[in-house]
């Protein structure tokens, strides 16, 4: 072979060799997102196999559950009426709470009336009140506050351990009506 050729075949070889190397890089940056993709997949996918199996291990106590509900008697709950607080009974309100949340067996610590709720036409008026008590049962309280015929909703409810008992924390809203007494002349 002559000097000419070989040197064709040196520079056909080195151009041989960076194409293959282009080639090879471009193979990786178009193949390594896909590759990253196929991983994510792959994992949600583990993680979609443990939840089934976590799943099918729950699922003879989800069909001993429905069992027993099926032979459950069927109760009939009555939902009282909602019972408005006529305007001039609003300001007394925060006597006919304190009494509530003592016959619940706690002690009022503090009753708030939002005033702005007090404005003509509004229908509802919001409450907060802390109550504290030795106690740590606190579903009387919470069932007479909640069954109290001017009650519209429990809004938010909290319970904190503290030194010697309980503190809860309670949010209502209460049914305003006219300027009248109530229906009946009674409140809750």
């Amino acid at each position: 072979m002559s000097e000419a050729s070989r040197k064709r075949w040196s520079r056909l070889g080195m151009q041989m060799g960076v194409f293959l190397l282009m080639a090879c890089v471009l193979a990786a940056v178009l193949l390594y997102p896909a590759w990253l993709s196929l991983d994510r997949t792959r994992a949600r996918l583990d993680d979609l196999n443990a939840k089934l199996a976590e799943q099918k291990a729950l699922l003879p106590l989800r069909a001993n559950f429905l069992a027993q509900r099926r032979d459950m008697p069927e109760v009939d709950v009555v939902v009282p009426e909602i019972e408005p607080v006529s305007r001039m009974q609003v300001f007394m309100l925060r006597e006919r709470l304190s009494e509530l949340v003592r016959t619940a067996g706690m002690e009022p610590l503090e009753i708030n009336l939002n005033a702005l709720d007090i404005a003509p036409g509004a229908k509802e008026i919001s409450v907060d009140f802390v109550a504290a008590g030795a106690s740590v049962d606190i579903r009387p309280l919470f069932v007479a506050v909640a069954s109290s015929p001017h009650v519209s909703r429990v809004g938010r409810f909290e319970v904190r351990a503290v030194r010697g008992g309980v503190e809860v924390f309670m949010n209502i809203r209460l049914a305003v009506g006219g300027t009248g007494e109530a229906r009946g002349g009674q409140s809750g």
